[in-house]
């Protein structure tokens, strides 16, 4: 007997399940229903992607780079999160002039028990690009704080955003910690079509 026929109410009725975009309702024998949220359904179709890098012993002064690419058939939602072992600068841009994407990163399903290995995204990430200009500022951050405690922590920057297709994105963490610190950037997105 599984927890929820120990309470008396049955097991949900899959079969009559409700599906519209990203969420899922299920009809149980007793009429109730049950949602499932939009973030749960993208991992468990295998539509939710990851890809961070872990930038080590980063120079005062010197700048940490995540390059996030988006095809022109996919918009992309998704958030940057950013950890750092000392103060940082934290800013993203979009529309940046790089002459080299950077290194490659891998994106993670983050479905790890029935990924779909034909599902892969259309968004690519990099890090350490090789850039002449910026871009278009979207966002000033900072991360850690100055004082008697030592300035660490982590961040997640302007909450979710929805990305423009054939549009190029930069997140640049600069290390104003004095010290050289390790900081790790990561990004987490799913896509639909345009």
């Amino acid at each position: 007997m599984t927890e929820v026929e120990s309470w008396g109410i049955g097991r949900p009725d899959f079969s009559n399940s409700v599906a519209k975009g990203a969420n899922e309702a299920y009809v149980w024998p007793s009429g109730g229903i049950t949602s499932v949220r939009a973030i749960h359904w993208r991992i468990k179709e295998s539509k939710e992607w990851l890809a961070s890098h872990r930038f080590v012993a980063v120079a005062d002064n010197a700048e940490a780079v995540l390059h996030i690419k988006v095809d022109a058939t996919k918009a992309t939602h998704g958030y940057i999160s950013v950890e750092a072992a000392g103060k940082c600068y934290v800013d993203t841009y979009e529309n940046p002039v790089t002459t080299d994407d950077g290194t490659a990163l891998t994106e993670v399903n983050m479905n790890r028990q029935t990924a779909t290995p034909t599902l892969v995204p259309s968004t690519s990430i990099f890090h350490t690009p090789t850039k002449t200009n910026d871009g278009t500022v979207m966002e000033y951050g900072m991360l850690g704080a100055a004082g008697k405690f030592t300035a660490a922590g982590g961040v997640e920057t302007g909450g979710y955003r929805l990305l423009k297709p054939s549009e190029e994105y930069l997140v640049i963490v600069t290390n104003k910690s004095g010290a050289a610190v390790d900081i790790v950037i990561q990004y987490g997105w799913h896509e639909h079509p345009v």
